[in-house]
């Protein structure tokens, strides 16, 4: 039987958590605030965008905090979300390259990169994978199609 406690969390995890986003603050304006008073005429342009990002961050683990655990066991979700990764991965090509790479994504104006998401939905993935499969783990060919997903997600970073 789970026991669902809404917004149940540890609470040490999250002073840590918000000890060291304090840190890459202070680290983020000290590195950049410099070049953002030459580039964008406010020393605190970086800063800003960081705090959003990190408000993001803060609104999408409250969210996710307040979801039951079988969410993240339902196949629609666990698929779509590695299909998802796998879309986003496969824009990076058709996008404008940012700094001569193509690992970021622009949706909205929000830019992003897809291999962060790729990184969770892959973990998903293989728990979920690894969970239904249990009984015949000790069989190699099992494992077959887990490696050559996470293979492929490799492949597509690296590229």
């Amino acid at each position: 039987m789970e026991i669902f406690k809404p917004l149940g969390f540890d609470k040490p995890i999250a002073v840590i958590t918000l000890a060291l986003l304090a840190v890459g603050f202070i680290m983020v304006f000290s590195s950049s605030a410099v070049l953002a008073e030459q580039k964008y005429s406010q020393s605190l342009y970086f800063l800003i965008q960081q705090l959003i990002g990190a408000a993001a961050g803060i609104v999408l683990i409250i969210f996710l905090l307040s979801v039951r655990r079988p969410f993240f066991q339902d196949p629609y979700v666990v698929y779509g979300l590695l299909l998802s990764s796998l879309v986003l991965l496969a824009a990076c090509f058709v996008m404008p390259t940012v700094a001569r790479t193509n690992r970021w994504v622009v949706l909205a104006g929000l830019r992003f990169q897809p291999s962060e998401l790729a990184k969770i939905s892959l973990v998903l993935f293989l728990a979920y994978y690894l969970d239904k499969k249990k009984d015949r783990l000790h069989e190699w060919k099992s494992l077959i199609f887990p490696v050559s997903i996470v293979g492929f997600f490799i492949l597509l970073i690296l590229k």
